[in-house]
């Protein structure tokens, strides 16, 4: 409670003091009430304030909340295309491994050298032409 310029600063019990008139009686009365109603103006301004930071910390919480659904389902993803990349590596690794065993199964141990075509002979005028055909048709 504020005190007026000729009261005493904080009165004890005891009995009210005495008022020279009510002018001064309702000005006291308006003063406190004044100092009562500042005190809740300041409270509901604190609160409103309170409550639209909370609305803000509340929004920016949503958002990190939904950046961080999003990197996790991200991860998953990235995750997943790990494992069929290592899968599909394994059965490449697998499948040059068969190639090179069979590979090693189609290597004789000498080279062998194209024999010539044989020649007909003078006298067969057919076969001549079938291997002068077969030679055209193997240059070109």
């Amino acid at each position: 409670m504020a005190n007026g310029p000729d009261e005493p600063p904080n009165r004890g019990p005891g009995r009210p003091r005495k008022w020279t008139d009510n002018a001064e009686r309702a000005r006291a009365y308006r003063q406190r009430k004044a100092v009562e109603h500042a005190t809740a103006d300041e409270l509901r301004r604190d609160r409103r304030n309170l409550q639209r930071r909370v609305a803000r910390l509340t929004e920016a919480l949503d958002r990190v909340e939904r950046r961080r659904q999003a990197a996790e389902q991200r991860a998953d993803r990235l995750s997943e295309t790990v494992a069929e990349l290592r899968a599909d590596r394994d059965t490449l690794r697998a499948d040059l491994e068969h190639c090179r065993a069979y590979a090693a199964t189609m290597v004789s141990p000498e080279p062998t050298r194209p024999t010539a075509p044989e020649v007909p002979a003078a006298g067969d005028r057919a076969a001549r032409r079938r291997a002068a055909r077969d030679r055209r048709r193997r240059s070109g």
